[in-house]
This record gives structure tokens, sequence and C-alpha cells, in this order.
């Protein structure tokens, strides 16, 4: 089994999180290579992922995946993010001697053996991935109600079929053609140039932080008539989880950025130590936030409520609203553009 990350320095420590969860969950894993894509990684960091692989005898091959922004000749819109999310788009190119690849992000933990999927059938598709837990994105795209929009949180690539039909290349068009402007940066790209040639999985490898707060409810912020989970799907992926997708929500913040109150914060500090990575612990001494005190005592207030069922079901029922109220701006937008 193949896997890849990518990231640079700044995500180092959160990518060592991961990387011990999938070592610690894969052991019966015959052969489990990591490729890691540095996109700026100090030696001091490469040569901790190597030891951190050899206590489980496995091998990191490290990638250069520096300056790869050459390969799109215009300037780039990134927001908040870096360019290092765009590197992804390059796996057939940086991978060459990779017929198939499981991507995995790094802001992830690891919970079960992920080989069944890694040789599962793509019938003919060019990778799989889990749906995206909110239908916002899709909107901000401009995608119509009926297409299937995925989170690039997991995604198993098939590099050879995407050589052979020069994916790469249309990747690169695709984002010349937005003029480097996309919401979501590489996962519009994937979701977009790839349509109706991604393979669903089963959200159990890829449950996001709205879907293990609000449960299987969390279905509730698509219609009936948007792709999405079942309830009974995501039931059964939240009683065995094979992957937490650690993203943003609110008051949870995430577990490098302590306070956390995320539900799976505590599970996330044990591997992190584990790593021992950062010795000092460093990445999650307490970092003065926007508006302080005030914000705190605010997180702390509204993440004992929603443990709250009456609670929970009130914030859901806002958190529906909002996110109806962006898709129709979105859709609106859309029409007069």
């Amino acid at each position: 089994m193949n896997v890849v990350y990518t990231f640079d320095d700044g995500y180092s420590i959160i990518t060592a999180v991961s990387l011990l969860s999938l070592l610690e969950s894969n052991k019966k894993v015959s052969e489990l290579n990591v490729f890691i894509v540095d996109c700026g990684i100090s030696d001091n960091n490469k040569n901790k992922f190597i030891m951190l692989a050899k206590k489980y005898n496995r091998k990191i091959i490290f990638v250069d995946g520096k300056n790869m922004e050459r390969k799109i000749p215009i300037k780039l819109d990134l927001l908040y993010w870096s360019f290092v999310c765009y590197v992804r788009l390059f796996f057939s190119e940086l991978l060459p001697q990779l017929d198939r690849v499981l991507h995995i992000d790094c802001d992830t933990i690891i919970k079960d053996n992920l080989e069944d999927i890694y040789n599962i059938d793509l019938k003919g598709n060019l990778c799989a991935a889990c749906y995206d837990c909110l239908p916002t994105a899709k909107y901000a795209l401009g995608m119509e109600k009926q297409s299937k929009y995925y989170s690039n949180g997991l995604i198993l690539f098939d590099l050879k079929l995407m050589r052979e039909n020069n994916i790469q290349e249309k990747f690169v068009e695709y984002i010349m053609k937005k003029e480097g402007k996309l919401p979501y940066l590489d996962q519009d790209v994937l979701n977009v140039v790839l349509e109706n040639k991604i393979y669903t999985l089963a959200p159990r490898y890829n449950l996001m932080t709205q879907n293990v707060i609000f449960k299987e409810k969390s279905c509730e912020f698509f219609n009936d008539d948007e792709p999405y989970y079942s309830k009974t799907e995501l039931k059964n992926g939240l009683n065995n989880p094979a992957m937490i997708h650690i993203v943003g929500f609110k008051y949870l913040s995430k577990p490098w950025m302590q306070p956390c109150y995320h539900p799976y914060n505590k599970e996330w500090l044990t591997i992190y130590r584990e790593t021992k990575f950062d010795s000092k612990e460093d990445l999650i001494k307490f970092k003065k936030k926007k508006y302080g005190i005030i914000r705190e005592i605010i997180c702390f207030l509204w993440n004992i409520g929603y443990n709250v069922p009456l609670i929970r079901n009130i914030e859901l029922i806002f958190e529906k609203k909002n996110i109806k109220r962006k898709c129709e701006i979105y859709l609106k937008n859309n029409q007069k553009g």
C-alpha cells in the first residue's frame, strides 16, 4: 500500500500525529510505503519521520515538491491557504513509479486498516473519495444542485489512468480558466475536472468535525435531492470510524490551537505526545486569540451547551438555516454571473 502526505515544515508535527496513527492502525498491512512530498521540510524533521517509521519497520520516501508553483503560469489567489494544497494535483508527475496512491490530509487521525479501500475496484473512475460534509463549497464553485462534491481529506488516485488521460494538464487548464481564483483550491479543481469520475467511499473513511458533533443528523445539512449519505450510512460510519478529519467548526478549535474542545482532542494529544516530535510541547501552548478571554469564555460555554441534546438540536436548526442561506446567496450570484 502506497500512502502520500504533502506539507511544509509548519505542518510537520501535525502530520506526525496522522502518520503515527496510520502506522499503528495498519500494522497488519504486509507492505506500507509512505511518500512525503517535501514542500519545505527541515532535515531535523525529516530524520524524525524516518525514525518514527523505523519503529514499525516501514519506509519513508521523500519527494521534492518545492517550486511546483512554476507549473501554473498565473498568479494564484490562495486566500488564507498555502500553495502546498495545489501540489496534490501533480502526483502523477511527482510519483512516476506509482500506479495507485492513497493521499491523506495532515489534520487526520487514522483509526483502522485502510488496505481494503486501497485495493478496491475503481470501476474505471480516476479516484475515490468521500462526500464533503457541507453543500456550501459546491455552490460557491458554481456547480449544479445534482452535482457530487467530494472532500480532499482522503483520496485514492489511479495515477496510471490519470496519466493516460492527461489529467494533470486538464487541472492546470481549469485553474487558468478560473484565473487562479478558486474558493477551495485543489478540492474545487478535483471536483470539476474529475466530475462523474470519482468513486464514492463510505463515510467512515472521512468523518469530519460536523459529522462527529451532529452525528447522523449532519446529513440534514443537505436537501433530499442533493447527493449525500443517508442517516443510516452516517450512523454506521460513526460507529466504526476509519478516519477522523479534524476540520474547523465554530468554537471547537483544533488540538494544535489550545484550549480545544474538539471531541477527539484528548486522543489527538495522546498521539501527539507519543510522536516525541515536540518535546517542549510548543505547538499546543496557549496562544492568544482574537478577543482573548471573552472569546475563550464563549467557547467554553458553547462547548458545554452543545453536549446537551436539546441545545445541540437547537444549534442544528440554526446551522441548517445558515447553510441554506449561504447556498441561496451562492446560487443567486451564479445566476447573475
